[in-house]
């Protein structure tokens, strides 16, 4: 009984690994831990911090997902990236009509807290700029890059 109750733990926290990038940073077991119970068959997984959060960036079928973490495992940004036409209408509509000249690039939707918004990429010659829009298309912010 006591070789079947340790092969169960061994099993249980034996897998879960602690991340580290070639930088030599940790991520806490609880980030980890986290990550591993929301998507526990994604194993090709970069990691990055800022010293306060942790970023998980991965591919799922076949589209870039990037989660913030902070330092207890708690997600607190989701950036799932989508096809143009996945953008609200007035969106669409907005970027057709006054970045028709730009080329558009990704695109993404953002959950930061509860707030869901947009964000594009536009290029023009060597000017870049990202777009930001609120859920319900309208033109929130504008930053070059």
């Amino acid at each position: 009984m006591k070789k079947l109750v340790a092969i169960s733990i061994f099993l249980l926290f034996g897998g879960i690994a602690v991340a580290q990038d070639e930088e030599g940073f940790e991520v806490p077991r609880s980030v980890t831990q986290a990550f591993s119970c929301l998507y526990p068959s994604v194993t090709d997984v970069t990691w990055d911090t800022n010293d306060v959060d942790y970023s998980a960036t991965f591919k799922l079928d076949g589209r870039t997902i990037s989660l913030l973490f902070d330092e207890y495992g708690n997600v607190t940004k989701v950036e799932n990236e989508i096809k143009l036409f996945e953008l609200p209408v007035d969106v669409n509509n907005l970027i057709s009509s006054e970045y028709a000249d730009w080329t558009i690039g990704k695109a993404s939707h953002i959950d930061s807290n509860g707030t869901d918004y947009y964000e594009t990429e536009v290029q023009k010659e060597e000017q870049v700029m990202v777009l930001v829009f609120n859920n319900q298309g309208g033109l929130v912010m504008k930053v070059m890059l």
